[in-house]
């Protein structure tokens, strides 16, 4: 969308054990029955039969992927076992929020529910009942049991906590609830549900608002973004293309998105050119730009056979983005780290999607590329700057984080993408920005949603 618009502008201007919610005994239902998986309405999530009561999802047990809404129907051969539900980064999304998810994650739930959710995941890794949950965290246990979305229009203030806390435990416990203790799950789980509760008294709608941890480990709360509309609607955004041409043939170019959809462009050479120009939003698009990644900051779009664009609520004033404190960028984030960093490695206009695998020592990193390629390298840390010495044909790369989508440190840690200034020296070339991540499933998403609307 964007590039078209600009051009025609320009011409212009292991979890096995059950709860004690699942007593039927296997294979006792002989109807099919249809369950919703939910955090939001869970869309394209895997869902299995554990048939052999092992507690693993495997590629025999598959039944099939979730509908639009959250929805399966399980047959009547297989409605008597125990559900497994693995929800993908890049491939699940979420009703509740643009894009696609960004942690993989699996969720869990006995024979006899009709839901699978965070909350029956709880009760499984615990090997307690559902009923057992609600009664820890003081909800209805009609609600958590079933689709607290629904019960919203009936039981508005306990149902919009039930489900304010199963966003946040599908990003804090449910990754890695495997290798967690039965007390350390409750412990994590009341200290959510006592944040919210505060968020409550002080008049806070949980519905507005996602929960997640600061680079200390603090709950902290961020606007929420329910929609790609959301997004963009009356906002003010700053555009760069990721491809190295463009980004200097185009600059950062400022979008002004009004609420009757008019839409203003200021280009890198100062001049405006006004709307309307009418944009049409779905779930994952804006025109004809699919949405690979969103927070409540910053958004990445990939339109077919062009370029991967940026775009972001943080201002670029002053010829610069916002930066951060070069002493917020310590040795720890980059050390024993494995950081996964998209691109563009095209030297024209036509895109090439390139992931590139970062592996941390206290002193070497070594970078295997999408192509295979394998080397190795120093690295150092000066000024707020990742020094890797040697890649570009001699020439030293310098990787400086900042603070464009937030805290870098916050970012990486809630496995999200971090932008950094990326080039030859410590501005970057031609203010280029670059993405890095922790997560693995997330980076492999981005590119290989990238790579199939380039082709």
């Amino acid at each position: 969308m964007f590039k078209k618009t600009l051009l025609t502008l320009a011409v212009i201007g292991a979890l096995s054990a059950c709860d004690s919610d699942n007593n039927d005994d296997t294979n006792s239902v002989s109807a099919s029955k249809t369950i919703t998986v939910i955090d939001g309405y869970l869309i394209n999530a895997n869902v299995y039969a554990d048939r052999n009561a092992n507690g693993q999802s495997e590629s025999g047990e598959l039944i099939g992927k979730t509908n639009d809404s959250g929805q399966i129907t399980i047959p009547a051969a297989d409605a008597g076992y125990d559900m497994i539900v693995t929800v993908e980064a890049g491939v699940t999304s979420d009703s509740d929020k643009p894009g696609f998810i960004t942690q993989n994650y699996v969720m869990h739930a006995g024979n006899a529910s009709e839901v699978v959710t965070p909350f029956t995941t709880l009760a499984k890794a615990r090997n307690i009942s559902v009923a057992d949950v609600a009664a820890e965290l003081n909800i209805d246990a009609s609600i958590i049991s079933g689709d607290y979305i629904k019960s919203k229009t009936t039981q508005p203030g306990m149902a919009k906590k039930a489900h304010a806390l199963a966003r946040t435990l599908t990003l804090s416990v449910l990754p890695d609830i495997g290798n967690q203790s039965s007390a350390a799950i409750k412990a994590s789980t009341n200290e959510i549900s006592d944040f919210l509760d505060s968020e409550i008294n002080n008049g806070t709608d949980l519905d507005l608002i996602e929960v997640k941890k600061d680079k200390d480990g603090n709950l902290t709360t961020k606007p929420a973004v329910r929609t790609v509309a959301d997004f963009y609607r009356g906002e003010t955004l700053y555009f760069l293309s990721l491809n190295g041409p463009y980004s200097v043939e185009e600059g950062i170019q400022k979008f002004v998105f009004s609420n009757d959809d008019t839409i203003m462009i200021t280009r890198q050479d100062g001049i405006t050119v006004e709307g309307p120009y009418a944009v049409n939003f779905g779930p994952n698009k804006i025109d004809d730009a699919t949405v690979l990644y969103m927070n409540s900051n910053t958004a990445l779009l990939a339109e077919e056979n062009w370029d991967l664009t940026f775009s972001t609520k943080s201002e670029y004033s002053n010829g610069s983005w916002p930066s951060v404190e070069a002493s917020d960028v310590t040795a720890d984030m980059f050390t024993n780290q494995t950081i996964y960093h998209v691109f563009d490695d095209s030297t024209t206009k036509s895109p090439k999607p390139f992931l590139t695998k970062m592996e941390f020592s206290a002193n070497t990193v070594t970078l295997t590329e999408s192509n295979g390629a394998t080397s190795s390298a120093g690295w150092g840390l000066a000024n707020g700057t990742v020094i890797i010495d040697g890649v570009f044909d001699g020439s030293d790369w310098h990787i400086t984080p900042t603070a464009v989508s937030g805290d870098p440190q916050t970012l990486l840690n809630n496995n999200e993408v971090m932008f950094a200034l990326s080039g030859r020296n410590a501005q970057g070339e031609a203010h280029k920005l670059a993405m890095f991540t922790y997560n693995k499933a997330l980076a492999e998403s981005i590119y290989l949603k990238w790579n199939n609307v380039v082709k």
